[in-house]
């Protein structure tokens, strides 16, 4: 027999954030099974039949409209569930701490009539790329391949609502699905521009979690992303404590900066586009400020600006001397030096891994170097 048609794939709905939080939405209201399931496996709410539970997508609040909230409770006990849904699309400004704060919990004590009942709230990040991380620390992060492997279609009581589930649920199988990174894999053949930029960012961060720095005391960041001119760059941050100054307090307006507001840090980035992997040293004010910030946002550049120069002429001096072709000078705003990793069509992942940790480690013991023995 004919396999049916899948219908999620057919509408070209998968990653459409509002029909999905309405399938979502459905599923919690109409199936014992899956809003339990979904309760207990992905809440953490204990013996979760014991409880009576609505939602509902786009509730307004005077902060802005979260993509589902459900009211589940008993007799003594209420919580509220905020789930803010994303699949391709980022976050908006501030969405998540807008969505944590208290006039958007207490906007919907009242839409819901809860005033007078103690309610405890939870926050839940429903997200595509494990590694899309939300503004509000409140908010805990779930993937949807944690959801469709912790609460499954089985037991769907719906026929019609259980094909759907099926559909999303073989889709994200397949979105899912050969993103690890073997050792004697071709780099660049598992990074073309054509993949999806979803799975290129979790192919990004899979290639940085299996890579263990030689360098101690080095940390690594999250992964971050940089869209712009129809172009992708995903990046991470490799520091030191040692690497970093204090933050620069803010008044009147005006960020405060000194010698010792400064952010140096190592950048891997991975250009989609060009398919180029680049390792430049970064000196920033902390926090990063851009160039029009610094210009009419702050007071004591001077300081900071006299520190940096010092420093990178250090780094520069230093960097003639090791005669290293691979490491180059820069003078821009941010960036200070580069090393670059040559690559071909036929470098592994093994390979890329080794060159990387060799480039890091020259940067790393050339910072220390000048932090610690040029007194700056």
């Amino acid at each position: 027999m004919k396999q049916r048609v899948n219908i999620m794939r057919t509408l070209g709905i998968t990653y459409k954030e509002d029909v999905i939080s309405n399938l979502l939405v459905t599923l919690l209201n109409e199936s014992d099974f899956w809003g339990q399931s979904f309760l207990k496996e992905i809440i953490q709410i204990e013996n979760p039949n014991t409880y009576r539970m609505k939602s509902y997508t786009r509730v307004t609040t005077s902060v802005g409209i979260p993509d589902i909230v459900s009211v589940v409770e008993k007799e003594d006990v209420v919580y509220l569930l905020l789930i803010e849904n994303k699949l391709k699309a980022d976050e908006g400004y501030r969405q998540t701490i807008r969505y944590a704060s208290d006039e958007c919990i207490n906007d919907l004590k009242c839409h819901f009539e809860l005033q007078n009942r103690k309610v405890e709230t939870k926050l839940l990040y429903l997200t595509l790329v494990p590694e899309t991380i939300p503004t509000s620390s409140s908010f805990l992060n779930i993937s949807y391949e944690q959801l469709i492997q912790k609460v499954p279609p089985s037991e769907i009581e719906d026929i019609g609502l259980k094909m759907l589930y099926e559909d999303f649920v073989s889709v994200l199988t397949d979105f899912y699905t050969d993103l690890d990174l073997k050792e004697d894999d071709r780099l660049l053949e598992k990074f073309k521009e054509n993949t999806e930029a979803e799975r290129l960012k979790i192919r990004f961060r899979k290639l940085m979690d299996s890579i263990q720095t030689v360098e101690t005391g080095l940390t690594r960041s999250e992964v971050g992303q940089v869209v712009g001119s129809g172009r992708i760059n995903f990046l991470v941050q490799f520091s030191k404590d040692a690497w970093k100054g204090k933050v620069a307090e803010k008044g009147n307006g005006l960020y405060k900066l000194t010698s010792e507001t400064f952010d140096i840090h190592i950048e891997c980035t991975f250009d989609v586009f060009n398919q180029i992997f680049s390792l430049p040293l970064h000196y920033e004010t902390r926090p990063y400020l851009t160039k029009r910030n610094i210009k009419w946002g702050t007071e004591g550049y001077e300081q900071y600006d006299e520190r940096r120069d010092k420093v990178k002429s250090f780094i520069h001096k230093r960097i003639k001397e090791l005669n290293d072709p691979t490491i180059r000078i820069f003078n821009g705003s941010n960036q200070i030096a580069n090393v670059k990793i040559n690559l071909t069509d036929e470098t592994t992942v093994k390979e890329f891994k080794e060159s990387l940790n060799q480039a890091i480690t020259k940067i790393s013991i050339l910072v220390d170097a000048v932090l610690e023995k040029e007194n700056v």
